[in-house]
């Protein structure tokens, strides 16, 4: 191709686990709304999750999903923090969610977002936030935050 360049993948990152040994789930279906080009936590949607001290690595799983709408154009980004960290893949600006339609619809929206850390008790908070426009919203309901913790092999 003349006159473009493609980015070179970097490798990816791969952590193998046993079994799937505690489960926890939160959600919400009141609307939460956000104005700010910087991270909010999304109130509720956290959870704690600990990885025994007689293990090497536990491998942190975290599934979040919603409804998602942005008014005025523009889009909305959410992250995952697993410890205070965004979970893997970490792109360092969050996860485009949502876009603004022209309906201004609410879309079911879904991301998975994984770290593998040592033993220790570990919080795992969504955030959210728009993009760099003004006059605008991110919108988001319905939502449901799924944290699993397997022992890493």
């Amino acid at each position: 191709m003349v006159g473009s360049a493609l980015a070179t993948p970097r490798a990816p990152i791969v952590v193998q686990a046993k079994a799937i040994s505690s489960v926890t789930v939160v959600s919400d279906t009141a609307l939460q709304v956000t104005t700010s080009t910087d991270w909010s936590d999304l109130s509720g949607a956290t959870a704690s999750v600990r990885i025994p001290g007689n293990w090497t690595t536990g491998l942190i799983l975290a599934r979040f999903s919603a409804m998602g709408g942005v008014t005025n154009g523009g889009y909305g980004e959410v992250q995952i923090l697993i410890g205070g960290v965004e979970g893997n893949p970490a792109g360092g600006t969050g996860f485009r969610f949502a876009q603004a339609s022209d309906g201004a619809e609410m879309e079911a929206h879904s991301m998975d977002r994984s770290l593998a850390l040592g033993p220790g008790t570990y919080a795992v908070q969504v955030q959210f936030a728009l993009g760099p426009f003004t006059n605008t919203e991110l919108d988001l309901s319905d939502w449901s935050l799924t944290v699993e913790l397997a022992r890493a092999a």
